[in-house]
């Protein structure tokens, strides 16, 4: 579905996409109908697209605090962390586990999985979570967080 491109869009709990000038989003849902979901935003130059890519890479970057502090502010544990699980050239991904709360992810246990990919003039985000409530345990290694990054990035190279 296309949808309105507002100055800020935000993607999750940390990181947002400025400047896109065009945005698609798809959603699934798995086995245990808990949500994926890839957003494609479309910028006016390449370069504008890598600023995008290097602008949630700083987001996700600097994550675990705000994680930290919303889980404080709900009366949860603070154990959010955060980590870069995998790299290619143009495309990064990033996991984060935490008791997460009501708002942009489903609240309760959870391994929240980002793929970032730059290709052209465009950024598309692939974003899902393994939740615990739904009896799912953590579906990515950092192997497998490579492998999936690799084959996103290299679909979406193919597709130019």
């Amino acid at each position: 579905m296309s949808r309105p491109v507002g100055h800020r869009s935000g993607l999750n709990e940390c990181a947002d996409i400025t400047g896109a000038t065009g945005w698609v989003q798809q959603g699934w849902a798995s086995a245990a109908n808990t949500p994926a979901i890839q957003d494609t935003f479309t910028f006016p130059s390449p370069a504008d697209a890598a600023r995008a890519l290097a602008q949630a890479d700083a987001g996700m970057q600097s994550c675990q605090a705000p994680l930290r502090a919303l889980q404080i502010q709900h009366g949860l544990p603070a154990d959010a962390t955060v980590a870069r699980t995998a790299t290619t050239t143009g495309a990064s991904a990033w996991q984060y586990q935490w008791n997460a709360v009501s708002g942009m992810s489903a609240p309760g246990p959870q391994s929240h999985h980002v793929y970032l990919v730059q290709h052209a003039n465009q950024l598309t985000v692939l974003q899902y979570a393994d939740l615990a409530t739904a009896g799912q345990t953590d579906s990515a290694t950092l192997a497998g967080d490579q492998q999936v990054l690799t084959a996103l990035a290299t679909r979406l190279h193919a597709l130019q």
